[in-house]
């Protein structure tokens, strides 16, 4: 008990201090300005020469100068290229995304300590040049946040505790991944094909990826495919056997994705469950996995805007928040229960309206329409009937209203109403 009670406060003292160093270090680029135009050197140098992947990773180092006293070893902000960053939508907007070495980001709004922190110390460098980059803080250190990544070794599963439907051949898991997106994914495009298909390839290499986003993100991929084999053949038991064996793949890693993993992979492999369970006769599931998907993906940020652009990255985030808006509004306006998505709290832009890929674009009786983008528009007039409808305070309004509206009757003799 008394070693766990030390390890807490070494994890607290850890993170004091860093957020103490932020504070340091942003004084002193408020003061002399170096740090900033170091870092937008460097990051112009990064950018020219550096896929956008590749220039997010190159600026995650974060170094302390190693004598505090020498003034000109002035410690650098990481800065992120302002076309690839992920920017807030307004200028004014205090919000930050925190992104690490390995992929996982950390989104914190307006309301938390951290917007207090930069808008106190970086009010003065708004109003500089080449500086709006300082709310996306790139995080990589010698010593690891173990605070957001100690997870007790009784609750953490290895693969080997995962596996109920053990994995097809390789071949096979490429036709039937192949199948998933000439199907189900170019309607509702969920996954991108070309890193699916990459990390389809390092599974069966020699270094597979472990992680349980991934785990979950390839089973339910094969479990519609063998659902989609199922339903168009006569014989399709064995199908759904195995369709129903890689969801219960999927299922044994949900837990190891509710506890560490928070990234944009997690969030797809929930939104595939939610999906393939929006199917069955039991919507429970959907109710769960829909939820837990929009949170984790507003625990990333997904759901604001970011300066992307049209890259493709960019459009990927768009369509896997936009997959998760779709199911929390369809949830809520057909079973009447409360969003998890405040309509007054995003700015994430609607799915590209001719996507150079062509996912979620249909022909239906010769007509050439963008399925999923109509999806996306339709669950906005959904959220709006919701919150003019539906909403506890318009019932509760509508019913004082109508009662004023009784108590003039009342007061009025009859015959001027006839």
């Amino acid at each position: 008990m008394d070693s766990r009670k030390r390890d807490s406060r070494t994890y607290v003292e850890e993170l004091e201090k860093r957020i103490e160093r932020m504070q340091e270090q942003l004084e002193s680029m408020t003061r002399s300005g170096i740090g900033i135009q170091r870092g937008v050197e460097n990051t112009t140098r990064r950018s020219r020469s550096s896929s956008p992947v590749q220039s997010v990773e190159s600026t995650t180092d974060y170094r302390e100068p190693e004598d505090p006293a020498d003034g000109d070893n002035i410690p650098e902000m990481p800065q992120v290229p302002p076309d690839k960053s992920l920017h807030p939508s307004a200028e004014n907007d205090q919000s930050i995304v925190i992104d690490s070495q390995d992929g996982k980001m950390r989104y914190f709004g307006a309301s938390s300590a951290f917007s207090a922190l930069t808008d106190a110390k970086v009010n003065g460098l708004e109003t500089q040049p080449h500086t709006g980059n300082w709310r996306h803080v790139a995080q990589r250190s010698a010593h690891p946040w173990q605070l957001s990544n100690w997870i007790p070794h009784v609750l953490q599963d290895g693969l080997e505790r995962r596996i109920f439907e053990p994995l097809p051949c390789k071949d096979t898991t490429v036709q039937l991944a192949r199948e998933y997106f000439a199907t189900f994914n170019h309607a509702i495009p969920l996954f991108e094909e070309a890193s699916f298909m990459r990390s389809v390839d390092r599974q069966y290499s020699w270094n597979p990826d472990d992680s349980a986003s991934w785990w979950i993100s390839l089973n339910i991929a094969l479990a519609i495919s063998y659902r989609e084999r199922a339903h168009a053949s006569s014989s399709a038991s064995d199908n759904w056997k195995k369709s129903l064996g890689h969801v219960k793949n999927a299922l044994n890693a949900v837990v190891d994705v509710f506890l560490r993993n928070t990234d944009i992979a997690a969030v797809q492999g929930l939104l595939g469950l939610a999906l393939y369970f929006q199917g069955t006769p039991n919507p429970q599931a959907l109710f769960m996995f829909a939820a837990a998907a929009m949170r984790l993906a507003q625990s990333i940020g997904l759901h604001r805007e970011n300066a992307s652009g049209a890259s493709p990255e960019a459009e990927q985030r768009r369509r896997v928040y936009w997959i998760a808006f779709i199911l929390d509004s369809d949830i809520s306006i057909r079973v009447g229960r409360p969003p998890v998505q405040d309509i007054e709290d995003y700015d994430t832009h609607l799915p590209t309206e001719n996507p150079p890929d062509g996912r979620g674009v249909l022909t239906i009786d010769g007509t050439r329409i963008n399925y999923f983008r109509l999806l996306a528009q339709l669950a906005q007039i959904q959220r709006l009937v919701i919150r003019q409808l539906y909403t506890v305070t318009v019932r509760q309004k509508r019913a004082v209203e109508l009662e004023e509206v009784y108590k003039f009757e009342a007061s009025t003799p009859a015959h001027i109403f006839l």
